[in-house]
């Protein structure tokens, strides 16, 4: 019966901290994101034909790869709470997307 008890404390544990776990990383932003939707004035734009392909990579040490029009640049990120911030400008994760907006611009970027 002991042996029983322990086996079943054991197996909720593990199973407390997996769903845990997926929680938080349901809300993470780690990951490679493609840029999929940009408006600029209320004008929707192109961004294949403007950016060409752009990606932001967000990796867990804190380090961000961007890439945009053939270039790279390497810089950094961080979360704090619900706080997104890559290289210095707030970012809003909703709805599995980066929303970055800046002066009338609003860029969307979608989890590759």
């Amino acid at each position: 019966m002991k042996r029983t008890l322990k086996s079943f404390a054991a197996i909720l544990m593990v199973l407390t901290l997996c769903l845990g776990l997926m929680t938080a990383c349901g809300n993470s932003p780690v990951g490679k994101w493609k840029l999929s939707e940009a408006t600029a004035a209320g004008v929707t734009v192109d961004v294949t034909e403007l950016f060409g392909e752009m990606t932001i990579e967000l990796k867990s040490d804190g380090t961000a790869i961007m890439t945009a029009m053939g270039e790279t640049e390497n810089g950094t990120w961080k979360q704090e709470g619900s706080k997104i911030t890559i290289e210095g400008s707030e970012v809003k994760l909703e709805d599995g997307k980066l929303i970055m907006e800046s002066e009338g611009a609003k860029m969307v970027f979608t989890r590759v």
